[in-house]
Order: structure tokens, then sequence, then C-alpha cells
């Protein structure tokens, strides 16, 4: 037990990086874009543009969620060691 909570707060750390890193790279774009994959101002785009946007803005989000998740997690899991020896006093 103690050689797990010792790694614990190197795991939140990890898990902390790398959601920032993914909120770095793939955070939704600066542009308005809309589920449909509609822009602001766009005006008869195409269908094939559509798509494009609608696949990016999907992928965007999710991996904009994923990294809030993961920085949740990190904070999560480097609070438990600390948690536990607290109650423990």
């Amino acid at each position: 037990m103690e050689v797990l909570l010792k790694y614990l707060p190197l795991t939140g750390l990890i898990f902390n990086t790398v959601g920032v890193a993914m909120l770095a790279l793939y955070s939704m774009p600066k542009d308005v874009l809309f589920k449909d994959g509609s822009e602001a101002f766009a005006v008869n785009a195409g269908q094939e543009r559509t798509e494009q946007m609608k696949s990016l803005y999907t992928k965007h989000r999710i991996l904009t969620i994923t990294g809030y998740v993961l920085l949740f997690l990190g904070i999560t899991i480097q609070a438990i060691p600390t948690t536990i020896e607290a109650l423990k006093t």
C-alpha cells in the first residue's frame, strides 16, 4: 500500500501533463464552429467542406473533453495520498 501511495502523485502528474498537452494541441478552434459543421459567416461552403468541418468539430470536441477528464483524474489521483495521510492522523 505504501508503494502505491508513493507513486500516485507521479501518476497524477503524468495525467495532468497529458491533459494539458491535449488541450493545447486539440482545443476547440478559435473560429466559430457549430455541431453541424457550419462556420460563422460561411456562405455556401459546399458539402465537402461542411463534412470536413463537422469531422474537425467532432475530433476536437472529443479530445477537448478527454483533456479535461485527464486533468480531473490527475488532480484527484494526486489528492488521494494526502487525504489518506490526513485521515490517519
